[in-house]
């Protein structure tokens, strides 16, 4: 148990460093840092239960849509074996930590700082690559990044704040992550 702890720290440290990162990079770059919540506050008019709602239900789209995957794909279940492997067990409070952080965390840098210089293209593709793990029975997750990306993406621009990317991106994590640190049933195919 003392390795994982020290995994989901590990983790949530990176976390912690990528939003450090991407405030102090905002002040470099002249930008306010409480810009990184509303890149585009133009366009922020939605209120705020309305973001919410957005964020929660095109998460909960995406579970249903990646549990489905692993019902009907072997490339989404080698994903889930591969990812249940990597993470180990997990308890509930971690599995909201690293949820949580790594929504905040790649909202705030992808979306809040990189999206509004790069625009939502290369931004969407960079998300993707850096989800890129060096197996090629991996890489349609390196694909669903990217396209989680124009999606979140999207979602920002429209909505002018990272509210509904953030809530969307903790609602896939959390609930895939709850599946998938559960053992695996024993296929019947």
């Amino acid at each position: 148990m003392l390795v994982i702890c020290r995994a989901v720290i590990r983790n949530l440290s990176f976390y912690a460093v990528m939003i450090i990162a991407a405030v102090l990079l905002q002040v470099v770059f002249g930008g306010d840092p409480w810009t990184l919540w509303s890149p585009y506050a133009e366009r922020a008019d939605d209120p705020l239960p309305l973001q919410i709602g957005l964020g929660v239900a095109v998460g909960l789209g995406v579970v249903l849509l990646s549990r489905v995957g692993s019902s009907w794909f072997e490339w989404s279940r080698q994903l889930d074996r591969w990812f249940r492997e990597v993470l180990g067990p997990l308890d509930g409070r971690e599995i909201f930590a690293m949820a949580l952080m790594s929504a905040l965390a790649e909202e705030i840098f992808f979306r809040g700082f990189l999206q509004p210089r790069l625009e939502l293209v290369p931004t969407a593709i960079l998300f993707g690559l850096v989800h890129f793990p060096f197996e090629k029975r991996l890489w349609p997750w390196t694909i669903s990044a990217c396209v989680m990306g124009f999606v979140f993406g999207g979602m920002v621009e429209s909505q002018g704040t990272i509210v509904a990317a953030v809530l969307a991106h903790f609602t896939v994590n959390y609930f895939n992550l709850h599946v998938l640190v559960r053992p695996l049933a024993v296929s019947t195919r």
